[in-house]
């Protein structure tokens, strides 16, 4: 495994190029569920098929691999620059936050698709929150934290980081093999047919 990861992140600035565009296809994904949304709120039927597909996938490979990742390359920013802990820590636990919120997400649409007594409002107001809180944490990790990391870790951090990775290729990825996520893929390419991780 470690010689596959090392051939996908053969540099450092590859590490954090994918991250950044695993934060594009997630953009992507939070721009759908809020027009979906929108279809919800002026009272027509969104598509729930692919309102379940995006929370699926948000409940499967963030936080399965993507955010692991992070977290691993900001436990060494914690030893390198111990300055900002307070922050890089605040960002750890907004990993666990967004599983959180997610999951509640996932809970609230059931309840919604199963077609059981829920306040309209209340669906929109968990994703409202849901988009918002992803979004800052995006922001606050390539305006701040990316750099930051690309300044102080050393080669054999990123070479660590690296191996912790699992082999697993994020399934909106065309290199990748997992097919589950078709929907997703195809409306991504639909509104931007040249995104970069597809």
């Amino acid at each position: 495994v470690s010689q596959q990861i090392r051939e996908i992140f053969r540099s450092v600035s590859e590490i954090v190029e994918q991250l950044r565009r695993e934060h594009a296809d997630m953009g992507r994904l939070l721009d759908m569920l809020n027009a979906q949304i929108e279809v919800f709120n002026t009272g027509e039927v969104p598509d729930y098929d692919l309102l379940q597909e995006i929370v699926d996938y948000c409940l499967d490979y963030p936080d399965a691999c993507h955010h692991p990742l992070e977290d691993a390359i900001f436990e060494h920013v914690l030893v390198r620059a111990p300055g900002p802990a307070e922050k890089v820590r605040e960002i750890l636990t907004t990993h666990e936050t967004l599983g959180q919120l997610t999951r509640g997400l996932y809970d609230t649409l059931d309840q919604v698709v199963r077609d059981e007594s829920l306040p309209r409002d209340q669906l929109a107001s968990v994703v409202d929150h849901f988009i918002g809180q992803y979004r800052d944490h995006m922001s606050m990790e390539e305006e701040h934290f990316f750099p930051l990391a690309e300044r102080v870790l050393t080669e054999g951090d990123w070479a660590t980081v690296a191996d912790r990775h699992g082999a697993r290729i994020d399934p909106l990825s065309r290199t990748s093999p997992d097919r589950r996520f078709g929907l997703l893929r195809e409306s991504i390419l639909g509104v931007a047919p040249d995104a970069a991780n597809l």
